[in-house]
């Protein structure tokens, strides 16, 4: 058996003294501010902090990735640039260092604490760029898949998978999910693709993988609907089960993640966060349903979670989905 990654993470966060609270944050992207939400929030809940007001540049933030290693947060404007705050940060603070990553309109996020590297998913140009993950003012790229062999197309979602050495990214423009290998570069072609009559997109968002259920799971915005597929799907293959219906809420769902207690928590496009759980199939119920009362969010799109399955720490999302903090033991 080997050490997993995430007990790795989980030893650094006790040796930092982090508390129980925060292990269970969710940082969810909301126009112009990030909140942060508990985990078990709930009907009108009140955020627990939020980023927001001039100093943090924040305008329409898209894409996040959380650190827990370093604490620190990542953040996209929808703009070329992408913004480091303190993972604690709380109100109107400025951030700690941004940097231009040469793309037109950046919308996915995704950080490897391990490699120490932050993956950027470009929506134009066409690209996912590898970064240094403390990069500062103009960096150059350590490695970028671009190219008509690549096959993307304006990428909303990225998740980076430590344990197979992969990348997936989302396109809603060609209804895909594409896989490459971690350290690919240059003008390459997937590893595997889904794509297809049988999956039923219609405008895939965010994605997140569960190395633990060998699952992944995908926000279709157009479909209403959160669609499960096996890791590993190639093709044109139909999910393992899709969440849609008129009791499930789900309208125009946008990032997403596999929690601990095995909830599929989902950020919606209006501002609610809504949850299911991980086997829920049909038209059902929320199990939670937090509702826009008290946290003034409207046009939400990222969200990450410190208490991710696998440790995974980031839903990048509205365009961005998660990173994958860790190895599992076989």
């Amino acid at each position: 058996m080997r050490m997993t990654l995430g007990c790795v993470l989980c030893a650094l966060l006790t040796g930092l003294g982090a508390s129980s609270s925060a292990l269970a944050d969710v940082y969810v992207a909301s126009d112009k501010q990030v909140m942060v939400l508990a985990d078990n929030a709930n009907g009108d809940a009140v955020p627990l902090r939020k980023i927001i007001g001039e100093a943090t540049l924040l305008t329409d933030v898209v894409g996040i990735a959380l650190d827990t290693t370093n604490n620190e947060l990542f953040v996209t404007n929808l703009n070329s640039d992408v913004s480091v705050f303190a993972s604690g940060s709380n109100g109107n603070v400025a951030p700690i260092r941004s940097f231009e990553t040469g793309c037109d309109e950046v919308r996915s996020l995704a950080v490897d604490t391990i490699n120490n590297e932050l993956y950027v998913g470009c929506g134009t140009p066409d690209s996912i760029r590898v970064f240094a993950r403390s990069a500062s003012g103009t960096p150059t790229p350590l490695r970028t898949i671009e190219g008509a062999a690549t096959g993307l197309d304006f990428n909303m979602g990225i998740f980076v998978d430590l344990e197979h050495d992969e990348i997936y990214t989302v396109s809603p423009l060609t209804d895909s999910i594409r896989v490459f290998s971690r350290l690919a570069n240059g003008d390459v072609a997937p590893i595997r693709t889904v794509s297809g009559v049988a999956t039923g997109f219609d405008a895939p968002q965010w994605i997140f993988v569960s190395i633990t259920h060998d699952e992944m799971y995908i926000s279709d915005r157009e479909e209403y609907a959160i669609k499960s597929f096996a890791r590993t799907a190639t093709g044109d293959v139909g999910p393992l089960r899709t969440i849609a219906g008129d009791q499930t809420t789900l309208e125009y769902p946008q990032g997403l993640y596999l929690n601990t207690s095995n909830e599929l928590v989902v950020a919606m496009e209006d501002g609610r966060v809504v949850a299911f759980p991980r086997t829920a199939q049909g038209d059902v119920v929320p199990s939670r349903n937090v509702s826009t009362t008290n946290t003034g969010a409207i046009y939400s799109s990222g969200m990450v979670g410190t208490n991710a399955m696998d440790n995974a720490a980031g839903l990048v999302g509205g365009n961005d989905t998660a990173f994958a903090d860790g190895f599992e033991s076989p």
